[in-house]
This record gives structure tokens, C-alpha cells and sequence, in this order.
């Protein structure tokens, strides 16, 4: 019997888990788009060389490895819950 208790909470806690890294996904999908968006933007506007493209470069780099991170994340939940 307690076996099985502790096997519901970890599945719970899975579940919970799945569910933030959906939703965190989510929103950084947005942040990753519009970022991109405004990064083609002031390119075509301002040119490759200018800091503010430096750094907008680096914002959205940022939110595509967190993005990878959260993949990474995501499959070794899915292993945990099958």
C-alpha cells in the first residue's frame, strides 16, 4: 500500500511538472517570435553592426537555448511517466 501512495504522489508530481514545462513553453515561444520579428526588423532598419542588434542577438539566442533546455527537460519527464 505504500508503495502504491508513492508511486501516485511521483506521478503526480510528473504531472505537475509536464504541465509547467508546457505552459513555460508556451510564452517562450512568444518571446523567441517577437524577438525574432523585432531583431529582422532593426537589422533592415539600422544594419548588422549596430550595438542595440548585438545585444538584441543575444536576447534572442538566450531564449532559444533556454528553449532547447526546456526540450531536454520535457523528454527526460516523458521517460519518468512511462
Amino acid at each position: 500500500m505504500e508503495a502504491d501512495k508513492i508511486n501516485e504522489i511521483l506521478q503526480n508530481n510528473i504531472k505537475e511538472e509536464r504541465v509547467f514545462l508546457h505552459d513555460i513553453s508556451n510564452q517562450l515561444v512568444v518571446a523567441q517570435g517577437m524577438g525574432t520579428f523585432a531583431l529582422k526588423k532593426f537589422k533592415s532598419e539600422f544594419g548588422d553592426d549596430d550595438k542595440r542588434i548585438n545585444r538584441l542577438e543575444k536576447s534572442v539566442n538566450a531564449v532559444n537555448n533556454i528553449i532547447e533546455m526546456v526540450k531536454e527537460r520535457r523528454s527526460r519527464v516523458q521517460s519518468l511517466s512511462n
